[in-house]
């Protein structure tokens, strides 16, 4: 859903004018990603398939750079870059999503040991990625 908001059209202005700017959603990375952060591998045929849309669209063949619209896809990076198979450069939003949250909880403490980890959706929904997150340093989970 992503490339499709309008927010990205902005950005395109903004950011690409006289650029080639392709677009491809997949749900299908999404969970390979996830399936990633889960302790899983995915599988590295979901990477060929998105590179290989990326480069049957009209400019394809030109493209040096990618833009990793989701928060997910930082955790396939490799896999990514394996399955481009040229010098791509990836971008993505990682810096800029930490300083937005360090602005905004600025003047809330903190306090123990370890990270916490808070969720909207159920408690059940946070167990799956306990693993990985326990791994990352979280050290406390709750549900909202």
């Amino acid at each position: 859903a992503t490339v499709r908001q309008a927010y990205v059209d902005a950005l395109a202005q903004d950011f690409a004018n006289g650029c080639i700017l392709l677009r491809h959603g997949s749900a299908e990375l999404v969970a390979a990603a996830e399936e990633k952060l889960h302790g899983g591998t995915p599988d590295p045929a979901v990477f060929e398939r998105v590179a290989r849309a990326f480069r049957q669209q009209p400019g394809g063949e030109r493209m040096d750079t990618v833009v990793l619209a989701c928060t997910h896809f930082p955790l396939v990076g490799d896999e990514l870059a394996r399955a481009f198979g040229r010098a791509v450069q990836f971008v993505h939003g990682a810096d800029g999503i930490a300083r937005r949250i360090a602005w905004l909880t600025r003047d809330q403490r903190f306090e123990g040991n370890g990270l916490r980890f808070v969720a909207t959706g159920s408690a059940d929904a946070i167990t799956p990625y306990r693993p990985a997150l326990t791994a990352r340093g979280f050290a406390s989970f709750e549900s909202l």
